[in-house]
């Protein structure tokens, strides 16, 4: 949560949660992530949090005063809800953001294509994406989506988007089967792994533990990665 200052030994990123109600609480918010973190990375907040902070300033001084304040990444970068994202991904990299990760928040699959051509033109233009999450980040309970079009979609970002180096699945959101069969569709990371390397079960139930076994049985060699997608 927002203001925790305790991070798992285990864990490669910080990710605090909730949207604090003005810029000076999000900053001091990233200020106490960072300080809890070291130098894993810290990724916090969304696009629309840093447009409702800017109001009566800048979208350029809201980036610039959480960048200092230690954060690393904007945690949600929904394409389909950005008004000019063009200009959202290129005031980023002024301000020192890089390894942008891009979502999807709840665009229709009829939709996502375009976003997904729109997500290479950004990396074409601007070269500081490094992943794109092509399933929405918010489930319809009344229109769920079915595996078939979610791998098809995964498949779409990897044909669409070819720039872009990294096509992730959200663990939490649809879980180690999908995952483990979005692999052979293009996924080549699997985002939002708890750090806890324990489970009430025992080790080898933990998550981690988990997916390991699942990435090997798609026949794939597992690698964690840090928060800066640097190789561990």
């Amino acid at each position: 949560a927002v203001g925790a200052t305790t991070v798992a030994a285990a864990a490669r990123e910080v990710r605090p949660t909730g949207a604090p109600v003005d810029l000076d609480s999000a900053v001091a918010a990233a200020a106490a992530a960072k300080t809890a973190a070291g130098d894993r990375t810290v990724a916090a907040f969304s696009w629309g949090d840093v447009e409702r902070w800017s109001a009566g300033t800048s979208l350029e001084r809201v980036l610039t005063r959480l960048k200092q304040a230690g954060l690393d990444a904007i945690a949600d970068l929904p394409l389909d809800t950005i008004t000019d994202s063009a200009a959202a991904v290129q005031r980023l990299k002024t301000a020192g953001f890089e390894r942008l990760r891009l979502t999807i928040g709840k665009a229709p699959a009829e939709s996502r294509p375009g976003l997904l051509l729109r997500a290479a033109e950004l990396q074409e233009s601007c070269g500081v994406i490094q992943s794109i999450n092509p399933l929405p980040m918010a489930l319809a309970a009344f229109r769920p989506t079915t595996g078939y079009e979610d791998v098809k979609m995964v498949a779409l970002a990897r044909l669409a988007a070819p720039n872009i180096p990294s096509i992730q699945l959200d663990w939490r959101r649809y879980g180690p089967k999908l995952a483990q069969v979005a692999l052979t569709f293009g996924v080549d990371d699997l985002d939002g792994i708890p750090a806890p390397a324990e489970a009430r079960e025992g080790r080898r139930r933990a998550p981690l533990a988990e997916i390991e076994r699942n990435v090997a049985a798609a026949g794939f060699s597992p690698v964690e990665r840090d928060g800066r997608f640097s190789l561990l």
